[in-house]
């Protein structure tokens, strides 16, 4: 089964359904909310590049970095075991430098690809804040 949000009464029956045809063992992960928009995504990538682009001090992947360990850890080590479990056991002790490296591409730790909608607007938000508190001029959403 693919992930699927289910946001109708309908749509719960179809998800039931399918578990109900499929062969034992299986394994299920049901999730508060619901996933990530396009827009959002595109929104943050938007602010890292004018971030970049107006204080000069880095790239767009190096202030994506930051964000991901300053915000989007804070947010998901409170809100998702699964993570805090990864975090603790493989992140937490290395030096910053080690994490923000481990925050950039080519490692890029998952941070943000496993929050809800809901959360990503709360990291949204953190990182509004810190541009702006930073004199950055950001392009608002409409």
């Amino acid at each position: 089964m693919a992930t699927s949000i289910v946001d109708t009464e309908y749509k719960r029956s179809q998800v039931i359904k399918s578990i109900g045809e499929r062969p034992l063992p299986l394994t299920v992960t049901i999730t508060k909310g619901k996933n990530v928009s396009y827009e959002q995504h595109k929104l943050e990538n938007m602010w890292h590049r004018e971030a970049s682009d107006q204080l000069e001090d880095d790239t767009p992947e190096g202030k994506r970095a930051y964000c991901k360990l300053h915000f989007g850890v804070a947010i998901m080590h409170g809100e998702d075991d699964t993570f805090r479990e990864a975090w603790d056991s493989t992140l937490r002790q290395l030096t910053y430098e080690q994490k923000i490296e481990a925050m950039s591409t080519p490692l890029d730790f998952p941070v943000t690809r496993h929050m809800t909608s809901k959360q990503k607007s709360d990291y949204l938000e953190a990182i509004h804040l810190h541009y702006i508190g930073l004199g950055v001029i950001l392009t608002e959403p409409r």
